[in-house]
């Protein structure tokens, strides 16, 4: 198959099965360049013109990774597993493959770790990395540099740069492999992707990452303006501002100073946030730790659960002391109190008539309308993003089919059809003229998203 920049839908539906010839192919947009200039830290990747929403920014696979193969098998062989035991095994054989490429000397790919800068303390700008180093094309041997690296080293280049499964968690993996679905295959295990690894941190990312199998897919999420650098986020950015500022310190080891956390450290700081906003923003946090089984929860946990988004929703959203653009960052970051809401007025429909069906539904609607216009703001085209998209398009096509004035609603649906599409084709780039190619990606993601275990459920290896 070859690979086409401008037309990635045979990089994403040919990736039911494995195919070399696709992970070797590279691209990176000719207005990108390395720089140590105009980065927030060290060396990144900065754009020379101005790139737009959805432009495809690189692909590339990785220099080497774990396959799911080997790891399955060594996960066999252990008993008493834990789900633990996933991610250990996932690194410890990363690092043997690592190794593996110095005693071979495998002098590009080995390169191409030392570029990280992650094993030998040598300043970027004198190793001279360039696109072609991160690529694991640079055949230039330094016996020094071989010699010099450890299996120590390798374990924190790995630490520090590789990229795991994200939506599907090595503990989903784990409880199918330990479980009913031993045949389920992973789409990503873990790998290092030297030219990801070089973009810098931001809250409020630029760019969004997807995989096809094995191969990272990289696309502007918002239009870049020449001199700007391309940045994503390294952990959730749905999370709020006092754990996304602790787990960066503890895991990157540096406090995020990006814009978003910049105006959320000055206007959302305790010590001078009225009472009323900073019980709400205290009380709120308790639900938002992360998505809950509200269905099975008792009837007084979806009160308190309830009332704690309404005190959010009137009086931190509602609020005149803080801008809007700080209440759009901190909406973003209490996403799983949003669909925890959600969830837990959905899960009542069962139980009311057919009016209050529908007024549960237009309230979700109008909650869900204000996260995805945060969304649009910070973070488009996130897996969180698109999940309240389909769920967005579930709810309005469900009151038009219910309206008793249906010319009132279709603009509706167009609207939510229109978001929906857009955001896909931001994330997932150019996917040719065949529609299909576009509606197939609506259903591949919503199969993902939107039902339990989606993700054993599709038909393609990509999100």
């Amino acid at each position: 198959m070859v690979f086409n920049p401008s037309n990635l839908s045979g990089l994403y539906f040919d990736m039911s099965e494995h195919n070399e010839e696709v992970e070797n192919e590279f691209y990176v947009h000719s207005d990108i360049v390395i720089s140590t200039a105009s980065v927030c830290h060290g060396r990144g990747m900065v754009v020379t013109q101005d790139i737009q929403a959805g432009a495809l920014l690189f692909v590339t696979p990785p220099t080497v990774y774990s396959s799911q193969i080997a790891v399955k098998k060594t996960l066999s062989k252990l008993e008493n597993k834990k789900s633990s035991d996933l991610e250990e095994i996932a690194l410890q054989l990363l690092v043997e493959n690592m190794w593996s490429c110095i005693e071979q000397r495998e002098v590009a790919t080995v390169n191409s770790f030392l570029a990280l800068m992650g094993a030998l303390n040598v300043k970027a700008e004198e190793k001279g990395v360039d696109f072609s180093t991160l690529n694991a094309m640079n055949y230039t041997e330094s016996e020094d540099d071989l010699k010099s690296i450890t299996k120590k080293d390798c374990m924190n280049i790995i630490l520090k740069n590789a990229f795991g499964p994200d939506f599907i968690t090595y503990d989903k993996i784990a409880e199918q492999w330990n479980g009913s679905n031993p045949s389920y295959f992973p789409p990503h295990m873990l790998g290092i992707y030297p030219l990801a690894a070089i973009l810098n941190h931001s809250c409020s990312a630029n760019a969004v990452r997807s995989y096809a199998g094995e191969v990272m897919v990289v696309h502007a999420s918002k239009t870049i303006l020449a001199g700007s650098e391309i940045v994503w986020s390294y952990i959730p950015p749905t999370t709020e501002f006092t754990k996304r500022r602790r787990t960066l310190k503890n895991r990157h080891g540096f406090v995020c100073v990006c814009e978003r956390c910049s105006l959320e450290s000055k206007e959302v700081r305790k010590d001078i946030l009225p009472l009323t906003l900073k019980n709400a923003i205290d009380h709120g946090s308790k639900w938002n730790t992360s998505l809950l089984d509200v269905a099975n929860s008792d009837d007084l946990s979806k009160r308190e659960l309830s009332l704690a988004f309404m005190a959010l929703d009137r009086i931190v959203f509602g609020s005149t002391s803080l801008s809007n653009e700080v209440k759009t960052y901190i909406r973003v970051g209490f996403t799983s109190l949003h669909f925890n809401y959600f969830n837990a007025i959905l899960s009542n429909l069962d139980n009311v008539n057919s009016a209050q069906k529908r007024q549960m539904r237009e309230m979700v609607l109008n909650g869900a309308m204000h996260l995805h216009f945060a969304f649009c703001a910070c973070n488009y085209a996130s897996t969180e993003h698109l999940s309240l998209l389909h769920l967005c398009y579930e709810l309005i096509n469900v009151l038009h089919q219910t309206s008793s004035n249906k010319s009132k609603t279709i603009s509706k649906v167009r609207f939510w059809i229109e978001q929906v599409k857009k955001a896909h084709l931001v994330r997932y780039g150019r996917l040719g003229s065949d529609i299909e190619c576009i509606r197939n990606t609506l259903v591949h993601t919503r199969t993902i998203l939107r039902q339990k275990d989606g993700f054993i459920k599709a038909t393609y290896r990509f999100l």
